[in-house]
């Protein structure tokens, strides 16, 4: 029987997954469970809820907190098959407290505590499991199982030396076993030498190859952490720290850093708020943990009602959480987040390599807010946010923006296929997308904007503004005096007149700002039918004389226009600079007429579409002045 119990033992074990310790084993005694009920009973009964009275704060193993009563006369191979029942239903807990009684009752069989031990390992209660073996082992030295088992246990350890006695005992050198364990020797031993030399990719490559097998060494998890923060790491590192704690949970040290650096290095503030609440939990007086935690709440209650206006597009008031606004604001959250990184990187909490990922999001949503408020502001923040994160959408959007603005429309349009590429074509992308490209094609043709020096968000006033002061300096006279020939200042006044007779226009300024100029030829010409070029100039020319003859004396100032009144030159208003609205300035035997109304003049278009070739006559009223010639 012993030998049949023995194969059976030996396959279960094999199958028996190895879960990692969630618990400080050592609190926990081997069978605590085991009580003695007043002989009046008859019965003795087991409390599951007591198995793991210690584990129940730590392990995640679940856990069925029910009572089991157990007759005291229940033989022991009804107590082995109930506890082999259980295992088979997945309830190592219950089957350890048949096994308990088992024991009870017949403590010298060794086959008995080897599979309690084997119950435990499964359970990841390493300590536990080992002092089974250790048992079966003085009931029966070189058993094969426990040896092995026991080496295995050493392995995990680190216990290089201790896992190869078992091995060796056990007859297993020739093994995978064996071969896994000189490996991972070696490799810590090269682990050491790499994290000496400040080699820390060496140290975490060979760490890890070491933990692979001795998963439960509180050295190595300390060493691979401390190699990738080195490395830059952080979140790698902090994950070998939550392996420290779960090895040994009663140092602090490993809260505070995982908190500080969750928190602040990574932007996870639950997170970060849980591990050192964690702390706490184990020691509620500890003072450090406690400090670290009221600062990382006083963050959070902030964060909360920064998010809450910037979910709801409340920019304004969100912004003032981050940045002071005026002086006597309160600091902001930006800077009480940079006071507090400041210190716990001091007191060792947060790695001189670990980024300032929770700083980082907020500036990048600072600038987004600040862009959407169309605040110049915006652009210190995204800069910034571009600093720590060149990928940050916010950031590439705003330094598009800003590339449009300086007409860099080919970098504009490189720096928003960098964020489509990284964020994917959103529809603020696809949006100034296709502004850059419609700049680029404009900035190839005649800018309107920049021939009257406006910006393009210029509004009506600003553009007749602008005209009338670029008009005043290219006046031809005062071009003359300037040296600037009549033909040049022609050319500079024509241009003047065109880009105010599309940006005064809302329709043909329309166009012009999709890409379209309305004074491109290649456009297609809307007035079919009207005169040619040259019949106007000359329809025109011939009027020049009538005027000049009529008028030379009484409108000196009128001897610009006359000599510029071509297709497409100077309006009205601009060479008589009165802007008085329906002022009849001239009237000569019904022949000419012309009049001043309000600030428009002689659209180029409008002349063609205006000219009755019947009459001769060019009636532009809704221009802003009427010509009538015989």
């Amino acid at each position: 029987m012993h030998a049949s119990e023995l194969e059976r033992t030996s396959v279960d074990l094999q199958t028996t997954p190895f879960i990692a310790p969630a618990t400080p084993t050592s609190l926990l005694h081997p069978h605590p469970h085991l009580r003695r009920p007043p002989s009046t009973t008859g019965t003795m009964r087991l409390q599951l809820s007591s198995l793991a009275l210690g584990a129940l704060c730590f392990s995640t193993v679940p856990f069925a907190n029910a009572a089991v009563d157990i007759p005291a006369d229940t033989p022991v191979s009804q107590l082995i098959a109930s506890a082999n029942a259980n295992l088979a239903k997945g309830k190592a807990h219950d089957a350890l407290t048949y096994f308990d009684a088992a024991i009870h009752k017949d403590p010298s069989n060794y086959l008995t505590l080897f599979k309690r031990g084997a119950t435990y390992l499964s359970l990841g209660k390493n300590l536990q499991a080992q002092k089974d073996f250790d048992q079966v082992l003085a009931l029966k030295p070189g058993f094969e199982g426990a040896l092995t088992q026991r080496a295995k246990i050493k392995s995990r350890n680190a216990d290089w030396a201790g896992a190869k006695q078992d091995y060796i005992a056990a007859k297993k050198q020739n093994t995978e076993e064996w071969q896994q364990l000189e490996e991972a020797e070696g490799a810590e031993k090269l682990s050491a030498d790499a994290e000496k030399a400040g080699n820390w990719e060496a140290c975490v490559t060979h760490a890890g190859t070491a933990i692979l097998v001795a998963g439960t060494s509180l050295e190595l998890r300390q060493r691979r952490a401390r190699c990738r923060f080195e490395k830059g790491e952080i979140m790698e590192g902090v994950a070998d720290l939550n392996h420290v704690l779960q090895i040994n949970p009663g140092n602090p040290e490993p809260y505070l850093k995982i908190s500080a650096m969750s928190f602040y290095s990574l932007g996870e503030i639950e997170k970060g708020i849980t591990a050192v609440s964690k702390c706490l939990h184990n020691d509620p007086d500890n003072k450090a943990c406690s400090k670290l935690r009221k600062s990382e709440k006083a963050i959070e209650r902030t964060y909360k009602k920064f998010n809450a206006f910037f979910q709801k597009k409340q920019y304004a008031s969100a912004v003032r959480l981050l940045v002071p606004q005026k002086e006597g604001d309160e600091p902001g959250l930006l800077q009480d987040i940079t006071h507090d990184m400041a210190a716990w990187r001091e007191a060792g909490y947060i790695h001189p390599n670990a980024p300032s990922g929770l700083y980082s999001a907020l500036v990048e949503q600072t600038c987004e807010a600040y862009t959407e408020m169309n605040n110049k502001k915006a652009s210190r923040y995204c800069e910034e946010a571009l600093k720590y994160n060149p990928k940050s959408l916010a950031g590439l959007l705003n330094k598009a923006q800003t590339q449009l603005g300086a007409d860099e429309f080919e970098a504009a349009l490189a720096t928003l296929q960098q964020a489509s590429e990284e964020h994917g074509s959103t529809p603020k992308i696809q949006e100034l997308h296709r502004k850059a490209q419609t700049l680029l094609k404009r900035s190839k043709q005649k800018d309107y904007y920049k021939v009257l020096g406006v910006s393009r968000d210029a509004d009506e006033r600003e553009i007749k503004k602008a005209m009338r002061k670029l008009t005043k300096e290219h006046h031809p006279d005062k071009a003359a005096k300037n040296g600037v020939t009549p033909e040049e200042a022609q050319k500079k006044m024509s241009a003047i007149n065109e880009a105010y007779e599309v940006l005064s226009d809302p329709e043909l300024k329309e166009r012009f700002d999709r890409g379209e100029d309305p004074n491109d030829p290649q456009g297609g010409n809307p007035f079919h039918g009207s005169p040619s070029h040259s019949e106007l100039e000359a329809t025109l020319a011939d009027s020049q004389e009538a005027f000049l003859e009529a008028f030379p004396e009484a409108f000196p100032e009128a001897f610009p226009l006359v000599e510029h009144l071509r297709f497409g030159s100077l309006h009205l208003s601009q060479a008589f600079e009165l802007g008085k609205d329906g002022e009849e300035l001239c009237c000569l035997d019904d022949t000419i007429t012309i009049a001043i109304a309000g600030h428009a003049g002689v659209p180029e278009r409008l002349v063609a579409e205006m000219y009755d070739d019947e009459h001769r006559e060019f009636s532009a009223v809704t221009c802003g002045f009427k010509c009538t010639f015989a």
